[in-house]
Parts: structure tokens; C-alpha cells; sequence
């Protein structure tokens, strides 16, 4: 064993403990995504509900001035994420529109990143009559929900007060009754693709990428040093089929441990036994420059750290989202996910993906995977190395959605 030299030493201050707020993070994200009851009841009485609305309710053309809009977004984060592209052609519109976006707990951490929002309003997903509530109290002439599956975003727009409604028609979810104008959901498009259609409704060119503006204030001090980022914990219903082995990120560690000061590993609460686990893994290897911020910083403080890091590594979750659309140098690990649907969009972006045609088939984000197919672990160590030193290497961005700056694909 050799002997390491610990360049992490007091390159960033953190609280001991995990913070209050991001227990009630980890929390909220087991209660509203994790809920099993609440998706039995968004499906068996949610559809028979918004079939109801829809066939009481006249359907409405689009004002012809907007002075208030509403964006609905309840749950991912890299969901979230992508809608900042849409706030930024809203207001490019309507600069003197008020924009209220529609959060659940879950994402709330991330629409403070977001420029150009007016007012923020977290729905308490669980209580759905005090959310219904919460999105009524609010004057709008628009309403426009961006979620593509859950029929209860879709009975809170059509429950407003809003002048005007519009949602996602997709396929097998029946969701779309109610609104006053229905946009085919596609599921052969960048998710990104569908959030300018349906902002189309409103007249809204779709010309901006995704774009986060990291806080000025964190809870932890500036790292002295260069550092990287990786980020091995996928969320939501298939996160196991999008974690790669940890084997391969100690071994990646082990590889590139020379082109930092410092690799910081993040995850929420739920992750740090096994984040500490990896740690001791690449310590008994003789690597000790890596430290464990996992479960220790809120979206907010997360989101500094990745602005900063020379290199984010991350697997398809909305870390990666998050980092992509802060300007960071991004290695984004894809298996099971549709590359085409989910991409993170940013300047210096490369994705790494399983060459197994059977994989690439979560596109809504619940599908399951086909019999004896492992995509993560067609994803190796030699190619997600070149992959960063690549990003390391990099001089010039590639085209991205728009054509403008984004980088290789």
C-alpha cells in the first residue's frame, strides 16, 4: 500500500451532524415519491376525476394578455431543473409577467436557482386538498403544468382559478380531460422538447437552455485547492438499476485521484453509510484524498460545491441536471435511461452510456427493466476515464438543443 498524502485536509468546512433540513428533505422525498399509496390514488381516482372535469368544463382560448403566469412542477429535481429553460423564455416574452412556479418539497431546494421566478409556491403533495387550496389562492391567467404523468398536477391546474389551462397528453396516463389546450407528450424528444411545446400554447419561443445561478452564501467554506465531484446515488422509483457497481467508482477514484486536489462525494441522508463505506474502500487502497459531504449540504450548498468542481462525475439523477446547468465539466453515467429523452444540458456536458440495445428504456422514469439486463454494468471504468479526462482536456463545446454551446454527446 502507498503511502497518500490527505490533499482534503481543511478544504471545506462542514456541519458534524446532518442538517435538520435535509432530514426533512430526505423525509418528504420517501413521502411524496416514494408513496405508494398516493400513486394508487392518483391513478384510480385521479383519472375518473379529470375525465369528470373534463366533461363539465368549456374550453377556453388563451388570453390575450398575460399579466400573471403559473408553472406547475411537483417532484424530480432534474425535472426542475429543465423547466429554468422555459422561466427564461417567459420572461424574455413577458418582462413584466408575474411568474409563480409550483414546487413540491421535494425540488423546492432548487427553484430559489432559478432566475426570473417572481414567486415560489411549495404544494404540500400529501395533503392534496390543501394543495388544491394553496395553487386557488393565487391569481393567474395562465396555468401551465409540466408534469407528464400525475393526474393530480393535472386536477390542481384545472382546479385554479387560472383564466387559462394547459398540460401533457401522454400515452397509457390519461391526464389531459380537463385542460383548455392539450400538448401531445413525446416520448421520442428531449423532455426539454415537450416543455417548449407546451409553452408554444402561450405563444413562448423555445430558445433557452436550462440555467442555474448558484447562491452567493453556502454553509461551508471555499475549498482551497481544484477538486471533483462524483455523485454515485441515482433517485426515484428505478434508482437501483441506475447505480453504477461501487467497485467501479473506487477504482475511477483510484485513476484520477492525481488530477485533483480533493474528490468529494455526494448523497442525501440515506446515503452516508454506504458513501462512507466506498471512502474506506479507496482509504485501505492507499487513497486519501476523498471526503464524504454526503447527507451534510442542502440542494443550495450542493449546488455552490458543483459550480466550483473541475470535474462532476454523476450518474443519471438531478445532480446531474444541477451540475450541467451550472456551467460545470459534467461525466454523466447512462444506462437504463433514454439518453435522447434525458440528457443534462449544458456547456461542457459528455455522457457515457451502456451500448446494450435493450437498455434506454425508462423514459417516463417508472419503466422496469427486461429480464437479465444490467445497463449500468455495461458502462466501464476505461470508457467514463476517458470520458473525464476528455472534459479535462477540453477546448471547445459542441452544439447543443439550440445550437448553441453544449458539449460532447
Amino acid at each position: 500500500m502507498s503511502t497518500a498524502v490527505h490533499r482534503c485536509a481543511d478544504a471545506i468546512i462542514l456541519p458534524r451532524s446532518i442538517p435538520r433540513q435535509n432530514r426533512v428533505l430526505f423525509s418528504r422525498l420517501r413521502q411524496e415519491r416514494g408513496n405508494r399509496l398516493l400513486h394508487l390514488a392518483d391513478r384510480y381516482l385521479g383519472i375518473p376525476l379529470v375525465f369528470l372535469l373534463g366533461a363539465l368544463r368549456r374550453r377556453r382560448a388563451a388570453p390575450d394578455s398575460l399579466g400573471s403566469v403559473g408553472l406547475l412542477k411537483t417532484g424530480a429535481i432534474g425535472d426542475l431543473v429543465l423547466l429554468s429553460a422555459t422561466v427564461a423564455d417567459l420572461r424574455a416574452l413577458f418582462p413584466a409577467a408575474r411568474l409563480v412556479l409550483f414546487v413540491s418539497g421535494t425540488n423546492r431546494g432548487i427553484a430559489g436557482l432559478i432566475k426570473g421566478v417572481d414567486r415560489i409556491v411549495t404544494l404540500p403533495i400529501t395533503r392534496p386538498l390543501a394543495a388544491i387550496r394553496a395553487v386557488r389562492e393565487e391569481p393567474l391567467d395562465a396555468l401551465l403544468d409540466f408534469g407528464p404523468w400525475p393526474r393530480f398536477d393535472a386536477l390542481m391546474t384545472v382546479l385554479s382559478r387560472a383564466r387559462f389551462t394547459a398540460g401533457f397528453a401522454t400515452d397509457g396516463q390519461y391526464r389531459h380531460f380537463a385542460y383548455d389546450a392539450v400538448v401531445a407528450h413525446s416520448q421520442l424528444h428531449h423532455e426539454l422538447e415537450n416543455y417548449r411545446a407546451l409553452a408554444a400554447t402561450l405563444g413562448v419561443p423555445g430558445v433557452a437552455d436550462p440555467r442555474l445561478v448558484a447562491p452567493d452564501h453556502c454553509a461551508w467554506s471555499t475549498p482551497r485547492g481544484g477538486y471533483m465531484v462524483f455523485h454515485p446515488w441515482p433517485g426515484g422509483s428505478q434508482a437501483a438499476s441506475k447505480r453504477w457497481p461501487a467497485s467501479r467508482w473506487v477504482e475511477l477514484a483510484q485513476r484520477l485521484e492525481r488530477q485533483s486536489d480533493c474528490i468529494f462525494f455526494t448523497g442525501g441522508p440515506g446515503d452516508v453509510v454506504a458513501t462512507q463505506a466506498m471512502l474506506s474502500d479507496l482509504r485501505a487502497a492507499g487513497v486519501a484524498s476523498v471526503e464524504s459531504v454526503a447527507g451534510k449540504l442542502g440542494l443550495e450548498d450542493t449546488a455552490a460545491l458543483l459550480a466550483q468542481a473541475e470535474l462532476v462525475v454523476s450518474v443519471d439523477t438531478g445532480t446531474a441536471h444541477m451540475a450541467a446547468a451550472l456551467g460545470a465539466p459534467l461525466v454523466a453515467l447512462f444506462g437504463p435511461t433514454r439518453v435522447e429523452r434525458w440528457r443534462p444540458i449544458g456547456p461542457q456536458v459528455t455522457v457515457v452510456q451502456a451500448a446494450d440495445p435493450r437498455c434506454g428504456y425508462i423514459s417516463l422514469g417508472f419503466e422496469t427493466p427486461p429480464v437479465g439486463v444490467d445497463c449500468m454494468d455495461g458502462v466501464s471504468v476505461d470508457a467514463v476515464e476517458a470520458a473525464c479526462r476528455s472534459r479535462f482536456d477540453a477546448a471547445a463545446p459542441a452544439p447543443s438543443l439550440n445550437g448553441n454551446q453544449a458539449g460532447p454527446r
